[in-house]
């Protein structure tokens, strides 16, 4: 029979305490990370979608509101009052709607979601503020038609984005809520 001399006993301790070490990591890592296919947690991805879609509500929120309010102030009186409101509102509706395009442009999709998804949910995210910033144009033009500067080309103009940012706004809802489904992700 063979003896072992100390320090083969200690190479054989280190070789068996190495493997040791790493069978317990494996088996903390493998009792840490969710269960499913991509290491995901789909119930916190659920949420983090969910809280991201009512994010993007609030944001876009206040220029929504300000186009609602150049509507209701066109649709006043004619008369000087009438038009300097709604050339006032018009006017703001432009600042509030381009801060909201820096609102939007800063919101990312959570991490909790897979790449893809993240890529696709942060295109749909740019192409919102896009229509923000369009909005925004729009009113500033329509400011500028309600101030005197009407000439046939600048209304047609202000017709043209506003047509151009109803759809893209319109398409951002559907583009994020189209997104969610797709992932199994109800909003």
């Amino acid at each position: 029979m063979d003896e072992e001399t100390p320090d083969d006993l200690r190479t054989v301790i280190l070789r068996w305490g190495m493997l040791g070490v790493f069978a317990l990591a494996i088996a903390l890592f493998l009792i840490t990370v969710p269960r499913g296919s991509s290491g995901r947690d789909p119930e916190r991805a659920a949420a983090d979608t969910t809280a991201l879609w009512r994010k993007l509500q609030a944001t876009t929120s206040p220029c929504d509101l300000a186009n609602l309010t150049v509507v209701a102030a066109l649709s006043g009186p004619r008369d000087t009052e009438g038009l300097v409101n709604a050339y006032s509102a018009a006017s703001s509706g432009s600042q509030v709607c381009s801060n909201v395009w820096v609102q939007v442009l800063g919101l990312k999709a959570p991490p909790s979601l897979p790449e893809d998804a993240r890529d696709k949910f942060n295109a749909t995210l740019e192409a919102c503020a896009n229509a923000y910033l369009r909005k925004s144009a729009m009113l500033k033009e329509m400011a500028e038609v309600i101030g005197g500067n009407g000439s046939i080309a600048r209304i047609a103009l202000v017709q043209a984005l506003g047509n151009k940012a109803s759809a893209e706004t319109a398409q951002c809802a559907d583009d994020f809520k189209a997104i969610a489904k797709s992932e199994g992700l109800a909003l």
